[in-house]
C-alpha cells in the first residue's frame, strides 16, 4: 500500500485497529471455566504421609490455552501492521509544504471528519471563510497533483 493509499484509508485502519483490540480482549477472557484437580501432599508434623489435597479454580484447557495465544499473537502482529501504516500516513502528511492542505487532508482522512467540519476548522484557525466545496476541491486538486 503506497502512502497516498495509506492516507485515504486512514479512517478505515482505524476502526481495523479497534476492533482487533477488541478481538483480543475477548480471546483474553475466552475458554476459562471452573476446574478441580488434585495435588500430593503431606502435614507438616510427623507422620509425613501424602495424601490428596484438592484444588480448584478458573483455568483454560491447555490446547485452548495454545490456539487461543496463537491466535492474539497473529491479531498482535496484524495491529502492528495497521500502526505502521498509519505511521507512513502521517509521515506522507509531514511532507506536504502547503500548511492548509495538511491540515484539510489531516481532518477528513485521519481523523474522519466531515467536510464541512474540516472547512469549519479551517476557517477557525486562520480567519479566512472556507466553504465544505472549497476544501473537497482543494484536497482533490492536491491528489490530482500527484
Amino acid at each position: 500500500m503506497d502512502k497516498i493509499d495509506s492516507l485515504k484509508q486512514c479512517e478505515a485502519i482505524r476502526a481495523e485497529i479497534k476492533q482487533i483490540e477488541k478481538d483480543i480482549s475477548d480471546l483474553s477472557r475466552k475458554a476459562w471455566a471452573f476446574t478441580t484437580d488434585a495435588v500430593v501432599g503431606s502435614s507438616l508434623e510427623e507422620p509425613y504421609q501424602p495424601h490428596n489435597i484438592a484444588i480448584s479454580g478458573y483455568a483454560p484447557a491447555p490446547e485452548d490455552a495454545r490456539e487461543i495465544q496463537a491466535r492474539k499473537n497473529k491479531l498482535g502482529k496484524f495491529r502492528l501492521k495497521l500502526l505502521r501504516e498509519q505511521n507512513a500516513a502521517e509521515d506522507f502528511l509531514q511532507t506536504i509544504p502547503n500548511s492548509a492542505d495538511r491540515v484539510i487532508l489531516r481532518g477528513y482522512y485521519i481523523d474522519g471528519k466531515q467536510w464541512k467540519d474540516v472547512a469549519a476548522d479551517l476557517t477557525e484557525s486562520t480567519g479566512r471563510d472556507y466553504s465544505e466545496d472549497a476544501v473537497k476541491k482543494r484536497a482533490q486538486r492536491f491528489f490530482k497533483k500527484l
